[in-house]
């Protein structure tokens, strides 16, 4: 009957009345014919698709607008055209790595600043990819350093890939093989972004996948985390990566430590080393060690000394901002010393208990170097605004030294402690203990997102044909967007045109004549 039907011309209905007559199709249209020869050329060209169909220009648009809606950020000052000028050659000369991915709805970017600036830790990038997890690190802590390293893999590798590309020497293959580790494009953090989620599973997750977070605690999480995984091993000896020195050392260097201590009245608190009895990678590279007491200059006693280890210095901005109008803008050492100032603030009475007098005195933060300072001092600038204005965005950038000394900032403790205001002019400059750190990576917040200016090692930005010695290379890290910046000034620039506020300063120590090219 059918058959008859269909014979006659007759034509079946819909089975539902709202049904289209054709779907619409997410194969790719056809390739249309070549133009015979001598044709008009100037047709247009046909876009490209990915494999779902789907244009892979309007795609990225799709995709950062939908970025734009589901954080409610502002627009980037570096979203538009520039963001596209920034070629893998430019990026591979800056000697960074490439971005990291953060889909719609995923709110990585917390994390990935966090990422990107680790990585430009040399120190620490060289440490995880020799480290291996011992049989007494818990798995959370495994997983967060493990993913942390594999991370780290990936934009090596990205890294590597465009410095081959841009290079002049490089064959360029017809059909390269995609490697089957590590996938073209933005690295991925899902592996960390999980990890860390499970790790604060039970304390009201904090790093809850697909939520935004902050970025000075994922990086506190992710240091605890590390060091935790550093565990040794049963028969007690370290990691062959945490640990330069031997055991028989750090126990000689421990005694002689805790004698010294001993000598002080009512010692609190013990260094992270002592509480877990063991030296961390994440301790040697980021871990401060410093001792808190109250120097009485009225009955020359020393009291409420606090020994503790930590991993970044809370600096307040408006704090920062005060001490530093107080100091002078010619002062070279103006964050370093606003550091000293700041911390002078807090106040403590000597200790009655311990046959002290009773009065106010300012407390003493001194840095311990028993074990030898830290690779890097981290600094966790806190504001008291999320949407701080042009103004204070601007002082605060001009506030941050490209250097700091570590001497200056925690030098070491008098019997008689000088007031607040002395305290700016109590160091030296020229100590010969002094050791100086410089400016490696600074993370920013705008409008519920984070990005990060980090610089590579002896990178330099040239001024034509001639290399300016003194400015090191900036590169901006926004995701999977990266684009060279320029010197530390067009950083700033940067800052004070899009109000980043910079929430953490990573400063590096110097080694040799490094000093000398700021």
């Amino acid at each position: 009957q059918l058959a008859a039907l269909e014979a006659a011309g007759y034509a079946a209905e819909a089975p539902f009345a709202d049904q289209p007559p054709a779907w619409p199709s997410l194969a790719p249209p056809p390739s249309p014919p070549a133009p015979a020869e001598g044709a008009d050329s100037e047709e247009e060209v046909e876009e490209e698709v990915d494999d779902q169909g789907f244009a892979v220009d309007d795609l990225e648009a799709a995709l950062k607008a939908s970025m734009t809606e589901t954080k409610g950020r502002p627009p980037s000052p570096f979203d538009a055209g520039d963001a596209a000028a920034a070629s893998a050659s430019a990026l591979a000369r800056s000697g960074s790595a490439a971005g990291l991915r953060n889909l719609e709805g995923e709110y990585n970017c917390f994390l990935n600043v966090v990422i990107q600036s680790l990585w430009h830790v040399s120190a620490f990038r060289d440490a995880m990819r020799r480290w291996e997890p011992s049989a007494f690190a818990k798995k959370q802590d495994a997983d967060v350093a493990r993913a942390l390293r594999d991370v780290f893999d990936a934009l090596d590798a990205s890294r590597d890939a465009a410095t081959t590309e841009s290079s002049p020497d490089a064959v360029v293959s017809a059909s390269p093989p995609p490697s089957p580790q590590v996938p073209p494009g933005p690295a991925a953090p899902t592996a960390l972004r999980a990890a860390l989620s499970a790790l604060l599973d039970g304390e009201g997750a904090l790093f809850a996948e697909r939520e935004m977070a902050d970025a000075s605690e994922a990086l506190q999480a992710i240091f605890h985390a590390v060091h935790r995984a550093c565990e040794p091993n049963v028969n007690g000896s370290p990691n062959p990566p945490r640990a330069e020195r031997s055991q028989s050392r750090f126990r000689e260097k421990k005694s002689a430590r805790d004698e010294g201590f001993q000598k002080s009245n009512g010692a609190r608190g013990a260094f992270l080393d002592e509480e877990s009895g063991y030296r961390s990678l994440a301790h040697d590279i980021f871990g401060l060690d410093v001792e808190e007491s109250v120097s009485c200059g009225s009955c020359v006693l020393k009291t409420h000394t606090l020994r503790y280890t930590k991993f970044l210095h809370l600096l307040p901005v408006a704090a920062l901002n005060e001490a530093c109008a107080s100091l002078g803008e010619d002062d070279a050492t103006k964050t370093s010393r606003a550091i000293r100032v700041v911390d002078a603030r807090d106040c403590k009475s000597c200790d009655l208990d311990a046959g002290g007098c009773g009065r106010v005195q300012p407390l003493t933060h001194t840095v311990v170097r028993a074990n030898g300072t830290p690779e890097t001092f981290c600094v966790a600038l806190t504001w008291e605004t999320a949407n701080a204005d042009a103004a204070t965005v601007r002082e605060t950038v001009a506030n941050v030294d490209e250097t700091v000394s570590l001497c200056v900032a925690f030098g070491e403790s008098d019997v008689r402690k000088k007031t607040a205001s002395e305290v700016s002019s109590e160091v030296s400059p020229s100590s010969s203990r002094e050791e100086w750190y410089a400016l490696k990576c600074v993370l920013c917040y705008y409008g519920e997102h984070y990005c990060a200016f980090a610089t590579a090692d002896a990178r330099r930005v040239r001024d034509g044909e001639e290399e300016a010695g003194k400015r090191r290379l900036w590169t901006l890290f926004d995701d999977a967007t990266t684009k060279p910046v320029g010197a530390w000034e067009d950083v700033q620039t940067s800052c004070e045109k899009g109000r980043l506020q910079p929430c953490v300063l990573f400063y590096q120590k110097m080694r040799g004549d490094e000093r000398d090219e700021y």
